[in-house]
């Protein structure tokens, strides 16, 4: 998921991205959403299993990053969570069809009662989610990450833990218990690279989750040598700007 936080801002400085916060606004009360949908293929059969909703945010100027875009939002929580409402239905509604669908979904926006009675009627109408769990400390904590998570557990609803080994990532153990999904972040690419032992680290993490009975994939895949990594690294699945992939924006 492509999220970052700067634990720095809060809701007084919203101010200083005021152009920015009422551009999301408009995207917002227009319904004017826009997705990437990123296939998730498997590394020996070289066929798409699975989608991967990432939003986009167009504007009359040109575009907000996404890692900005979340990164205001956070500030302002009640409209943090209706606007990934809005945009989580957006996604679902236009998904590729026949196919998992891997929304990211924020602790920040499913640790309350509230957020679970909403998340808990989208996701029983609903078929082939995987939610994607942000284990990041830079912008969730770990006990709004554990409240989401634990609720999910109780529907049944299979989640993947995002970005192992990304920049500013703490893994913690206690998120693997009733993991579908194990996804490494990019960073695996430059580190096999640049010192091989680190394959020794991914090598335990792959026969664990094979015991699991856990698939893991590998983001990020650009070239052949990535995928040729993530084949000879033994990865389930993989993810990136190699495989084909399509934008869906609706405009009002």
């Amino acid at each position: 998921m492509e999220q970052t936080l700067d634990l720095g801002m809060d809701v007084f400085q919203l101010p200083r991205y005021w152009e920015e916060y009422q551009s999301l606004e408009t995207i917002y009360w227009n319904g004017s959403f826009a997705s990437e949908y990123q296939p998730i293929v498997s590394i020996l059969e070289k066929k798409t299993v699975a989608y991967e909703a990432l939003a986009r945010f167009y504007t009359n100027g040109g575009k907000i990053a996404p890692d900005r875009a979340f990164q205001i939002l956070h500030n302002d929580p009640g409209f943090f969570f209706d606007f990934e409402k809005k945009l989580k239905n957006f996604q679902i509604q236009n998904r590729p069809e026949g196919y998992p669908l891997f929304l990211n979904m924020d602790a920040h926006v499913y640790s309350k009662e509230i957020h679970s009675d909403h998340w808990e009627s989208v996701f029983k109408k609903e078929k082939n989610i995987v939610c994607e769990l942000i284990e990041n400390t830079d912008y969730a904590s770990v006990e709004d990450s554990k409240f989401c998570m634990n609720h999910l557990k109780e529907m049944n609803i299979p989640f993947a833990l995002d970005d192992i080994g990304g920049k500013n990532n703490l893994f913690c153990f206690e998120f693997l218990e009733g993991a579908s999904y194990l996804k490494f972040d990019r960073r695996w690419l430059s580190l096999l690279r640049t010192d091989k032992n680190y394959s020794e680290i991914l090598k335990g993490f792959l026969a664990f989750a094979k015991l699991q009975k856990i698939q893991c994939i590998l983001e990020g895949i650009e070239t052949q040598a990535d995928l040729e990594i993530a084949t000879k690294t033994g990865f389930d699945l993989g993810q990136g700007f190699l495989f084909k992939y399509g934008t869906l924006q609706a405009v009002a």
